[in-house]
């Protein structure tokens, strides 16, 4: 019987920094919190539930990107590193067209799905204010989770903690200047907080894109040569991703409608991702370099479609039990009674 080359060590050198960078992911949100709790409670009601609002569509991304990063950590393993390259510029085509889809799809539609999600009139205004500046920053997130990916799948986390560091820094330093008008920031409330994030975000793809161009071998990987586009490679790519896209969405988009029951169970259950995604790009690697001879020519790594329907079950029940309570039945937070926030 054959032995797994992969050690529990192994792995929690991969997680720690994914962790670590989860952890900041949290810092912003604990950040935005403590700074917009001291504006108003109808800016810290609605910053939750536009900023879940908004999480909900970068799942897809998020989900992409596990796939890439097993593909690129078995072609690592098989020593195939002129690969990575080809894989990574696919990814970039697939994430350009998605976030400007998600981009289109929060520009256009955001104002009619809140309208039906939140009760209160005076944090709908909110949360819309919050999302005018907010949107823009999913496309600056799917690619970051590509390069995430990327990195996860190479190995080389550490890249992940700087880069989460440096986003925490940015998140709070404009979320001070902007939300109070500081330092001769304008004073924009909510819409600073929104705005804030985006400068996060933005800042870590230029870290992501710096630190690759200038540190890695872009030689042996092949990256950023733009080669020609393969389509039965997208095709294996979509079908090995496409079931965490949706598995993702489907695990997050219930909590939309009723984004406060959830709120706390989203910051709770994030944390063994990482280590999941280090055991992941572990075994994939590992594997590659035990049995090269199983090998095919693309990842026999598949995640079963079957995989997805105890998702579609969790939905579907949450969404009954949730409708049991209806959101009518609960005070809003800026104060006003059931009867008032109730829709006409």
């Amino acid at each position: 019987m054959m032995k797994s080359s992969v050690k529990n060590k192994a792995i929690w050198l991969i997680a720690y920094p994914i962790i670590f960078g989860n952890l900041a992911q949290t810092l912003i949100t604990l950040t935005d919190t403590a700074f917009l709790g001291r504006v108003s409670n109808i800016a810290l009601g609605a910053s939750m539930m536009a900023g879940i609002y908004y999480y909900v569509y970068s799942t897809l991304a998020w989900g992409f990107a596990i796939g890439i990063q097993i593909i690129v950590a078995r072609r690592l393993g098989e020593k195939r590193l002129e690969r990575i390259g080809v894989i990574f510029e696919h990814g970039l085509v697939f994430v350009l067209s998605l976030s400007i889809l998600l981009f289109l799809i929060q520009h256009f539609c955001t104002a009619g799905i809140l309208e039906k999600i939140i009760q209160s009139p005076n944090i709908y205004a909110a949360a819309m204010e919050y999302m005018d500046y907010r949107h823009y920053g999913i496309i600056f997130v799917c690619f970051n989770f590509l390069f995430r990916a990327l990195y996860i799948g190479l190995s080389n986390t550490k890249v992940i903690s700087f880069s989460t560091a440096l986003m925490a820094a940015v998140n709070i330093f404009l979320d001070y200047a902007l939300i109070f008008g500081k330092l001769g920031f304008p004073e924009m409330g909510i819409g600073g907080a929104a705005l804030a994030s985006v400068c996060a975000e933005i800042s870590a793809l230029i870290f992501f894109t710096g630190y690759t161009i200038i540190k890695l071998p872009l030689k042996t990987y092949m990256l950023f040569y733009f080669h020609k586009l393969e389509g039965w490679l997208m095709v294996s790519i979509l079908k090995l991703a496409f079931p965490t896209m949706i598995q993702k969405l489907l695990s997050f988009g219930t909590v939309t409608k009723y984004q406060s029951a959830f709120s706390v169970f989203l910051c709770s259950h994030r944390e063994p991702e990482p280590f999941t995604s280090g055991a992941i790009s572990s075994c994939s690697k590992a594997s590659a370099k035990v049995i090269p001879e199983m090998i095919r020519p693309f990842p026999i790594c598949r995640i079963p479609v079957s995989d997805v329907f105890p998702h579609i079950f969790f939905m579907v029940l949450s969404n009954l039990f949730c409708a049991s309570f209806p959101p009518e039945s609960v005070a809003s937070p800026d104060g006003a009674s059931p009867t008032t926030v109730a829709p006409s």
